[in-house]
């Protein structure tokens, strides 16, 4: 069983899929993180996207560059989501033949051809959002702003929704209580 987590920056997408991990032992596939690992060890991506998107021949990706150009012109974004895709999708098919029950944590899933069985988004009031991220990555209003402007055009639809602007343990009741139905709807 394949379930996305979705959501915007900062929506707890990571803390949820590491309690589904934890509790329903679910295998959990970070996309944030497979998606650095790549760009630091597969010389065609450092390549394509220093070429194409960072414009430059540098034998490194240079990623705060790569973030303000990313989040700066939404063409350089598609750009560089057109090269990392493909090995990401490749990846998760990967791992969803090896495992069972896979958790993926991944914010643009709908942007990508897998064959996901459920999807759960988190949805949570925009000012803690900011809040969250300046915290946790020590960007600024405005960074955190048109991050959250870039990922709002992308529709968001899913099976489920978890509401986090409370406490973990209400997140963590919706998400048993969601995965309940799941396992029932499947006859588990």
């Amino acid at each position: 069983m394949l379930i996305a987590i979705k959501g915007l920056i900062g929506s707890g997408k990571t803390t949820t899929s590491e309690y589904l991990h934890e509790k329903y032992n679910a295998y959990h596939y970070n996309c944030d993180k497979r998606v650095k690992a790549i760009y630091k060890t597969h010389a065609d991506v450092i390549r394509e996207v220093n070429e194409k998107v960072l414009e430059t021949s540098a034998d490194s990706i240079d990623m705060l560059k790569l973030r303000e150009v990313a989040f700066g012109d939404v063409k350089k974004l598609l750009m560089l989501e057109s090269i990392i895709y493909p090995y990401i999708e490749a990846e998760i098919d990967s791992v969803n033949e090896a495992y069972d029950f896979v958790i993926l944590d991944c914010q643009q899933i709908d942007k990508m051809e897998l064959d996901i069985d459920h999807t759960i988004c988190l949805m949570l009031d925009e000012e803690l959002i900011i809040d969250r991220v300046k915290l946790r990555d020590g960007r600024t209003r405005d960074e955190i702003e048109n991050i959250l402007e870039i990922q709002k055009e992308y529709e968001i639809t899913s099976d489920y929704i978890a509401k986090n602007n409370g406490a973990i343990t209400d997140l963590q009741m919706q998400l048993d209580a969601i995965m309940e139905e799941i396992n029932e709807n499947a006859g588990r």
